[in-house]
């Protein structure tokens, strides 16, 4: 019996599989020699910014999820608007949605490129309604990326 379940049971061998892929994942986000490559080469990017400790953003950038979003800039609206098609297999879909120009406000990652976004960075937002705010209101694009994925 495994936790009180039959080891034969589907059920079980599917909870089991999943317990140790998630192990397996966890396992380099607590130790530094998986992430050294990527700090090391960011370290430049990081003394010029000012920051005093990058590695939890490029850990997190280095250790992202496999099913993030899908994210591509279909159009330029207006010189301060762009048409985002957003695709999370996990919390949403959005094929035609707005994003506004405007600064960071907080450190962060690019969700189109998964560059580092520092604060006061030219970014886009997803425009916002007081009644019900889209689910990816907190993600950011740079500005530069936006640029680039039209050109």
């Amino acid at each position: 019996m495994m936790n009180g379940l039959a080891k034969n049971d589907p059920w079980s061998q599917t909870l089991a599989m999943l317990d140790a892929v998630s192990s397996k994942l966890a396992a380099p986000i607590g130790s530094m020699g998986s992430i050294n490559s990527i700090v090391g080469k960011r370290r430049s990017l990081a003394a010029m910014r000012g920051a005093a400790n990058v590695v939890d953003m490029f850990q997190l950038n280095a250790h992202r999820d496999a099913n993030a979003a899908v994210v591509k800039v279909v159009e330029r609206l207006s010189d301060t608007t762009v048409l985002v098609s957003w695709r999370d297999p996990t919390a949403c879909h959005y094929g035609e949605q707005t994003w506004t120009f405007g600064i960071a406000r907080r450190r962060g990652l690019c969700a189109l490129s998964g560059n580092p976004i520092w604060q006061g960075d030219s970014i886009y937002l997803p425009r916002t309604s007081r009644a019900e705010p889209p689910v990816n209101a907190n993600e950011m694009m740079l500005d530069v990326a936006v640029r680039d994925s039209l050109s």
